[in-house]
């Protein structure tokens, strides 16, 4: 029967018709999120929400809030993310980080209907400047980070800062609290525009919840943390890396401050392992260690390298691409990123999409100032480096990490980079 209303930026567009409602509107986009917002019965008010940016460590934040109320307190909770959505352990696929509005309102209304008490959001740039939450009050936001990536979309480091910014000065609620990583230059700019914000820092004692004495190991990481300047806590978790103890550190404020036991979520913290795609290892026979990880950005390739160093005894193998159709000058940083760490480095494709796969390559390299190739099928790279690699190599996989499928072209093509690995591993029985 075709639509019974329109919402429009220009009346101009359509004719009018005497059955069919037509609303002019400055920003059809506000406008969309508003109404379908309302269609729902304003769904997200019925929940406590909280709300994780950055543009690194938003998956793993949201996915351990959501372990700990669901899995481990057993409460009813909403997960939406980039690996999937979730309503108390009932699983749909996720298009983006965050969907769009109506998408993501019909979402929530299905939270609603299962009485779904804690509601967990990871928040885009993209849903925060395309207005996608426009509307969500959330009860608490969460900053992890922020740097270089969606510079195509943003044009500038500002723009996508003040996309970011918008979680906390627009869609969080006025009693609501903030917790932001002020180790991140934009984290201490961000601070001082937010009100009832909480800091997580590794650098800074006056921090609320502040991390010192870490040691890292191949099975575990250790850390004494201060709380509001007073109570100390030996924690022990076996996820590995310093980006991963700034992830733990976001967890333990939010739940904290949330009115969580200190000593509930220290023995949470103990059972973590990564999620998937995110320093996943894949242990084999030979002693040879295999990461798979999403880094997609220069800063997110250098942590996870750096991790891998810090404990590394044999040569360290990188393997990574970089994206089509998308910021360019993030090529050669994230070139020099792996040249810097890395023994041997193996430039191979990410997602193409419409771009020459040998012309990301080449923008790659430029970056790169150790010894390298380029093997353009993602898994013949990987086989080669698995290939190369000795007991006690490091073969890190990055770029694609969850995700089960390479953009060539115009196709969407089935490729896991786990898959890969264990049918090779497989073959030579030393899964």
């Amino acid at each position: 029967k075709g639509a019974s209303a329109v919402i429009l930026e220009n009346e101009a567009y359509i004719p009018h018709k005497e059955d069919v409602w037509i609303f002019s509107t400055e920003d059809a986009r506000k406008a969309l999120a508003a109404v379908s917002s309302l269609f729902y019965g304003n769904p997200a008010e019925k929940m406590f929400s909280i709300g994780v940016t950055g543009t690194n460590g938003k998956t793993s934040v949201t996915t351990y809030l959501y372990d700990y109320y669901f899995n481990f307190k057993g409460m009813t909770t909403g997960l939406t993310g980039t690996i999937k959505n979730i309503i108390s352990g009932a699983e749909y696929p996720a298009k983006n980080t965050t969907l769009e509005s109506k998408d993501l309102q019909a979402l929530f209304f299905k939270m609603k209907k299962a009485r779904v008490k804690y509601l967990i959001c990871e928040v885009s740039s993209h849903a925060l400047a395309l207005k996608r939450i426009y509307g969500v009050q959330f009860d608490m936001a969460l900053f992890t980070n922020l740097t270089r990536d969606h510079l195509d979309f943003h044009k500038s480091m500002e723009r996508y800062y003040r996309s970011k910014k918008i979680l906390f000065t627009q869609n969080l609620k006025r009693n609501g609290l903030a917790v932001i990583n002020i180790d991140d230059p934009y984290g201490q700019r961000l601070i001082k525009s937010v009100h009832n914000a909480y800091s997580v820092s590794m650098m800074m004692p006056k921090a609320n919840f502040y991390i010192d004495q870490i040691q890292y190991s191949i099975n575990e990481t250790t850390f004494s943390l201060t709380v509001q300047g007073e109570t100390k806590l030996p924690i022990v978790t076996r996820l590995l890396g310093k980006f991963n103890v700034i992830n733990v550190l976001l967890l333990f404020a939010a739940l904290y401050l949330n009115g969580e036991k200190a000593e509930d979520i220290v023995k949470f913290i103990g059972t973590l392992t990564p999620v998937k795609g995110r320093f996943q290892n894949i242990k084999t026979q030979n002693n040879i260690h295999i990461i798979i990880d999403y880094a997609h950005t220069p800063d997110a390739l250098e942590n996870i390298l750096k991790a891998t160093r810090a404990f590394r005894r044999g040569k360290l193998i990188t393997v990574f691409g970089a994206g089509g159709d998308r910021d360019r000058g993030k090529r050669p940083l994230m070139g020099e990123a792996a040249s810097r760490y890395s023994d041997y480095v193996i430039v191979t494709n990410d997602n193409p999409r419409s771009e020459d796969p040998q012309k990301i390559a080449d923008d790659v390299i430029k970056g790169i100032r150790t010894a390298h190739t380029v093997i353009l099928d993602r898994k013949d790279a990987i086989i080669n480096a698995l290939d190369r690699a000795r007991p006690e190599d490091w073969v890190i996989l990055a770029g694609k990490g969850h995700e089960d499928y390479q953009i060539i072209g115009d196709k969407k093509i089935h490729f896991s980079d786990e898959e890969t690995v264990v049918n090779y591993l497989r073959s030579r029985n030393l899964l």
